[in-house]
C-alpha cells in the first residue's frame, strides 16, 4: 500500500490510497481457476501474501480524519 498526495484541481490536495492484491469475491473465484496466482501475488507483496478487505480499515479511517491533516505522501 502507498499512500500518495497529489495536487489536483485548482490546488486542492487528493490523497490516494494505493493497494495491491485484496482478495475479494471475485478474486477468489479468480484463484479456483488459477490458483498459482495467489502464491505469485502474495510474492509481490513484502508481507508475502495477498490482502484481506479488512486490513484497509484502520488506514482509511485515519486518512478521513483529523489525524491526518498535516500528512503528505511527498
Amino acid at each position: 500500500m502507498r499512500l500518495l498526495g497529489i495536487c489536483g484541481f485548482r490546488g486542492h490536495f487528493i490523497d490516494l490510497y494505493v493497494t495491491r492484491y485484496i482478495v475479494t469475491d471475485m478474486v477468489e473465484q479468480l484463484f479456483k481457476t488459477h490458483p498459482e496466482r495467489r502464491e505469485a501475488w502474495g510474492r509481490d507483496n513484502m508481507l508475502g501474501r495477498v490482502s484481506q478487505p479488512n486490513e484497509y480499515r484502520g488506514a482509511a479511517v485515519f486518512l478521513i480524519s483529523d489525524g491526518s491533516s498535516f500528512m503528505t505522501g511527498r
